[in-house]
């Protein structure tokens, strides 16, 4: 039987991760996807999709093995992943191997540490995805003012990030909507809240000069 795309997301809730190592299933995944770049966005991130700017570049900050990255990617999307652990980088871009030769055109990792990024060696981005990443530091504060720094003038910054402390080792907090709301505040950003219960969801928007909130 064939292994197909639907194969491939059950298997992404295997904690153990052995299916990044399964070069079949990572082609079935991304290669059973339309050509349409909404909608592939729409199978795989519909939560993502009325925030992402069109042919846009994107930036994920703390990017872990690349899934997001490499399916914006897949999506017709310039991407640039980030992590500052450098086996998580070696991972996606193993992985980014295995996907098609233009998705791998369109897509790249860094290995760094947020906040040493350089804006005028990176450039700006229309989007920037923070998923998962600011429970692991203390003060995400300082995070938001990079993405922010990195951000185009109309962009957009998704973050999503559970409301409490879980029990996983490397979680130091948890983000609420308030938490996020008070740092978007201090930054100038307009906050659009997503969700709000177990997993805050909000979207932070850089207004163009003039631009109503």
């Amino acid at each position: 039987m064939k292994y197909t795309r639907q194969d491939y997301l059950s298997d992404c809730a295997d904690p153990t991760m052995a299916h990044t190592k399964d070069k079949e299933r990572f082609k079935a995944f991304y290669n059973e996807l339309g050509n349409d770049p909404i909608q592939k966005a729409q199978s795989y991130r519909p939560d993502l999709i009325e925030f992402i700017t069109p042919k846009g570049r994107i930036i994920e900050l703390g990017c872990h093995i690349g899934f997001n990255t490499i399916h914006f990617a897949s999506q017709g999307f310039m991407a640039i992943g980030v992590d500052i652990a450098e086996t998580l980088i070696a991972e996606a871009r193993n992985l980014r191997s295995f996907a098609r030769q233009d998705v791998q055109d369109r897509v790249s990792f860094i290995t760094s540490d947020i906040l040493d990024l350089d804006v005028e060696e990176l450039g700006l981005f229309d989007t920037i995805i923070l998923t998962e990443t600011l429970e692991h530091v203390i003060d995400p504060l300082p995070i938001l003012a990079k993405a922010k720094e990195l951000l185009s003038p109309g962009g957009s910054v998704f973050v999503s990030a559970p409301s409490t402390r879980t029990g996983t080792y490397s979680h130091v907090r948890g983000v609420t909507v308030g938490d996020m709301q008070k740092m978007a505040n201090s930054l100038a950003l307009q906050t659009q809240v997503i969700s709000s219960g177990e997993n805050t969801q909000v979207v932070l928007r850089h207004l163009i000069s003039g631009e109503i909130k």
